[in-house]
């Protein structure tokens, strides 16, 4: 297991919580992604790579690039994923209240493109680290050490947690759309963990893969392994950041795109009628 673990606002300096800030507010969100929490132990190295990320996200083409990616994982999965029974019948509950029903549709637009950006960055961020990492040997044999094993699906699984809201303090908050929302969330992510099991999620998932290698090209990262050095090794458990960026957020943000994208399906399904048994 990992040693690093996500740094919160409530234990972070004054650089730290200035970056978050700067992070929710570019992609309009009320929490720092997990992802950014992670390299907050790291602050120069966040630092460095927000300038980076940063100059993308005021282009428009990147946008664009970001809503294509969406749109691309949209198609793959509306042939590759066919919402349950019980799903149907518990989206049919939650959208017919008007209030609920337009608050997750809002939730959830914003949610699908900040996930495809992200997977985006991330998987550019990686090609950028890794690939020139590898060339030089620089990674070679690094990941066999027994501590790696199965860390993505542990922060994966954080990550599935950070986004949902406390459903008890919302509900105790008597906030019937934030409740919803997060019923919501939980029924996406069940829907996605059997969709998993299905040979035609693997198939749209390789795709959607390849899809986000070709065009993270697009995205203009200035990262090196040598940069993520010099910003970083200085701190503790910078293997493991390199662990992280080279393996791990990249898998799990084109994860979180799919979850949007069978969000937005299960969303619609009602009106397509198409129900799996």
């Amino acid at each position: 297991m990992l040693h690093v673990k996500p740094l919160e606002d409530s234990e972070a300096d004054e650089q730290v919580i200035a970056l978050y800030s700067k992070i929710r507010d570019a992609f309009k969100l009320d929490t720092t992604p997990l992802f950014f929490q992670y390299m907050g132990r790291f602050p120069d190295f966040l630092e460095y790579i927000w300038g980076s990320i940063e100059k993308n996200i005021e282009r428009e083409s990147f946008w664009k690039l970001s809503d294509a990616c969406k749109s691309t994982c949209l198609a793959l999965f509306s042939d590759a994923y066919v919402p349950s029974v019980t799903a149907q019948s518990m989206i049919k509950e939650l959208i017919s209240r008007d209030t609920s029903s337009h608050f997750i549709s809002a939730k959830l637009k914003n949610l699908s493109q900040t996930n495809a950006a992200i997977a985006l960055l991330f998987v550019a961020m990686r090609e950028a680290v890794k690939g020139w990492a590898l060339s030089t040997k620089l990674l070679k044999d690094k990941y066999e050490d027994a501590r790696y094993d199965r860390v993505t699906q542990s922060v994966e699984k954080e990550v599935e947690t950070s986004i949902m809201e406390d459903a008890s303090n919302i509900q105790l908050s008597r906030n019937t759309e934030q409740f919803d929302y997060v019923k919501f969330m939980v029924l996406v992510q069940s829907e996605v963990d059997d969709s998993q099991k299905k040979e035609s999620h693997l198939h749209a998932r390789l795709a959607l893969e390849e899809y986000l290698v070709e065009n993270c090209q697009k995205v203009e990262i200035d990262l090196t392994y040598r940069t993520l050095a010099e910003y970083a090794q200085n701190y503790k458990n910078f293997d493991e950041l390199v662990y992280l960026l080279s393996e791990s957020f990249p898998t799990i943000a084109a994860t979180r795109v799919i979850v949007s994208s069978i969000g937005t399906i299960l969303l619609t399904s009602p009106l397509a009628g198409r129900v799996d048994s």
